[in-house]
């Protein structure tokens, strides 16, 4: 009998310990694709003064690829619109990874932006929640945005009016 309880709660805590796994796959799955929205990204430089002037961007376009079907990891493109400011947009190429629940992001142009999403809502519709501190809110979009032009790991359009 005892035996039997050992069992019974050996296969209980393996269960439980595999659960993690498959939430994290859960989550990479709903992850995948193209989202847009706002993602609470900015960047700041130096006016002819000296003093620093911060621009935020108005919307994000980010899409997620996992590495093989249901991987926990993958890579992916960031582009950040800002409607003020000297850049029209910013784009960046990052590394992602998804364990116990916790979606890091890795830049490998900048790592100064590496980040860790670990409060957030999720479902096959809207991603919500704080990524450094910053409110984030997406919404999935169709694959009809054009990833074509992104293909460094960093890059920018400068306006001709700054």
């Amino acid at each position: 009998m005892k035996n039997k309880i050992g069992l019974l709660v050996a296969a209980l805590m393996m269960i439980v310990g595999l659960s993690g796994c498959d939430d994290d796959e859960k989550m990479a799955f709903n992850l995948s694709g193209e989202w847009h929205g706002y993602f609470g990204t900015s960047y700041s430089i130096s006016n002819r003064h000296g003093k620093e002037q911060v621009f935020y961007s108005d919307e994000t376009y980010l899409k997620f690829v996992p590495d093989y079907p249901f991987a926990t990891h993958g890579y992916g493109i960031e582009v950040d619109y800002y409607y003020d400011g000297p850049y029209e947009y910013q784009y960046f190429h990052f590394d992602w990874e998804i364990r116990d629940e916790r979606l890091e992001l890795s830049y490998p142009h900048n790592h100064a932006m590496n980040a860790v999403i670990d409060d957030y809502k999720m479902n096959s519709y809207r991603f919500k929640g704080y990524c450094g501190g910053e409110y984030f809110s997406l919404h999935r979009v169709d694959d009809d945005y054009d990833w074509e032009c992104y293909h460094d790991d960093y890059g920018y359009i400068r306006r001709s009016s700054w």
